[in-house]
Order: structure tokens, then C-alpha cells, then sequence
């Protein structure tokens, strides 16, 4: 997918593995849940482009307490990583399909592996997603709480 044709489709000119903005605006329901207020769109290193929407809901980084002892913590520079993975498991995740944005379906083992080129891009050290990517998909399933 060249710049040309995200910009089409997002309004940004975006590069395999890069999001359109790092710092998200969001709304916060009890100081667990967070809602995108304007949308965020990523071109994976595959070229898919996919797009966070406005009013997708995510909880952050669903990472063990233990694991900040390795620089794994909610939030952080690699936010943008953890909204991407809430998408795929909550579901809003959204695809461009060269005509139009649709659901992003991917299995529990792609958005875990998603979550570590995510979190690659967000300028995580190779240690750093790997740690990420473990803690996530070791432990994550106990912190999430959708709610639909």
C-alpha cells in the first residue's frame, strides 16, 4: 500500500509500521476504561491498514504487576501496542479492505503477535515486546474485562 493510497483511506501518509499518532485523545470511565475520541490508524508491515474508531474501548496494557520489574506497565509509550491488541480481542478492530473500513478478524494468536510489531513500532527494544508479548499472552486473559 503506498503513502498515496492511506491517505485515501485515512487521511494520513502512513509507512509499514507506524501509526498515524502516538498520543491518544480519549475519555476515561472509572479510571479503567478508556474511549478513543478520534480515530488512530496503523499500516502493519504487511501493508494492512487498520484503524482504530472512534468510540472503541480498551483497558490498556493487560500486562502482570511482575512484569514492570522488566519496564512492562499499563500505558507507556507503547499505548498505542496495547489499543491494537484490545481491538482484536474486543472485537472493533477495524481493516481497510482497498473499498471500505470492515472488521478486522484475526485469531488470538495473530493479535498476540500483532501486539509485539505494535509494540516494535512504538520503539520498544526487541527484549521489551518480548517481554510484553509474554506477560500479555501468559497472563492477560485475568485483566480482561469486556464489556460490550
Amino acid at each position: 500500500m503506498t503513502t498515496a493510497e492511506t491517505f485515501s483511506a485515512c487521511g494520513f501518509y502512513l509507512t509499514p509500521g507506524h501509526f498515524s499518532k502516538q498520543i491518544f485523545r480519549t475519555d476515561c470511565l472509572g479510571a479503567e476504561l478508556f474511549t478513543i475520541v478520534t480515530p488512530v490508524y496503523y499500516l502493519s508491515l504487511d501493508e494492512r491498514l487498520f484503524q482504530i474508531p472512534h468510540g472503541a474501548q480498551g483497558d490498556g496494557m493487560s500486562a502482570p504487576k511482575f512484569a514492570a520489574a522488566f519496564g512492562r506497565s499499563r500505558g507507556g509509550d507503547d499505548w498505542p501496542a496495547s489499543w491494537i491488541h484490545d481491538g482484536v480481542f474486543r472485537g472493533w478492530l477495524l481493516v481497510w479492505n482497498r473499498r471500505e473500513w470492515v472488521k478486522a478478524r484475526l485469531s488470538e494468536a495473530e493479535g498476540n503477535a500483532f501486539l509485539h510489531e505494535c509494540a516494535l513500532a512504538c520503539g520498544d527494544t526487541e527484549i521489551e515486546a518480548d517481554t510484553l508479548y509474554w506477560a500479555v499472552k501468559t497472563f492477560g486473559h485475568r485483566f480482561y474485562n469486556p464489556v460490550y
